[in-house]
């Protein structure tokens, strides 16, 4: 009998503007194209660097959807707090960082079934602005093998 295992091929840096973002600001990243890979999910996650955080002491990520593969999903903003995103998980800033987040399920996110194309969002609630640098995030598509 076969057994089914997890696969993990190499991740990569995932393009969002973390460094400077002002508290209270949503930033939204790169597209996700997963009409080739065809992963079953993809974790991601995010470092923030060392700030003298205050207020809610967070960076909260969110994604966002398109299944057609040019509308979106309304993106939170200011003026639509959360709007129709989908929270993927919480960074959370209390102590001294850098501060590494766990591995966050995108597929969870949607009810288990990744979305043919999508973007994280990421929301500064940490009560003053991020540090200038040493902010990143990081993805990696997840499949499964047949051995």
């Amino acid at each position: 009998m076969a057994d089914v295992k997890w696969a993990y091929p190499a991740g990569a840096a995932y393009t969002i503007t973390l460094n400077s973002l002002a508290s209270g600001a949503y930033v939204t990243g790169a597209e996700v194209d997963n009409t080739t890979n065809l992963y079953l999910d993809y974790l991601a996650e995010f470092v923030i660097a060392d700030v003298a955080e205050a207020g809610n002491k967070q960076v909260v990520i969110f994604a966002i959807a398109s299944l057609d593969g040019t509308n979106y999903s309304d993106a939170p903003s200011a003026t639509k707090p959360q709007a129709n995103a989908a929270l993927v998980g919480v960074v959370s800033l209390d102590g001294t960082g850098p501060y590494r987040s766990k591995p966050m399920s995108v597929a969870a996110a949607f009810g288990g079934v990744l979305p043919p194309k999508f973007k994280l969002v990421a929301y500064n609630d940490v009560g003053v602005a991020l540090a200038a640098s040493g902010n990143s995030a990081y993805i990696r598509g997840l499949y499964h093998t047949i051995a």
